[in-house]
């Protein structure tokens, strides 16, 4: 036999249960939302500092490549200036070469 205390109580238990329970898919649902913003925050900052990595690789490329064609042409004065030179060190440069990859 239930008497009504016992029912008021009962319903009142049950509702409080299904507050905690909507309380409980509120904070769910707004952890996952900060969550993706977080993720989308994070993305936002990879793909910056992939793109300022980029961008410091291309600068990087091309004083390299200005570098390299700067000291292309230095070489390429210095034969013009002293032809004999430079063909007497390239013989050189080849001899020693030839003289460290012969077989004995």
């Amino acid at each position: 036999m239930a008497t009504a205390p016992t029912d008021d109580k009962y319903a009142e238990l049950s509702k409080q249960i299904d507050a905690l329970r909507a309380d409980l898919s509120r904070i769910t649902e707004t952890m996952g939302d900060v969550a993706r913003m977080e993720v989308e925050d994070a993305k936002g900052r990879v793909n910056g500092a992939a793109r300022e990595a980029q961008a410091r690789g291309r600068r990087a490329a091309r004083r390299a490549r200005a570098e390299a064609e700067r000291d292309i042409e230095v070489a390429q004065d210095y034969v013009r200036e002293r032809p004999l030179t430079a063909v007497a060190g390239a013989a050189a440069l080849g001899l020693v070469f030839g003289f460290l990859t012969a077989r004995r």
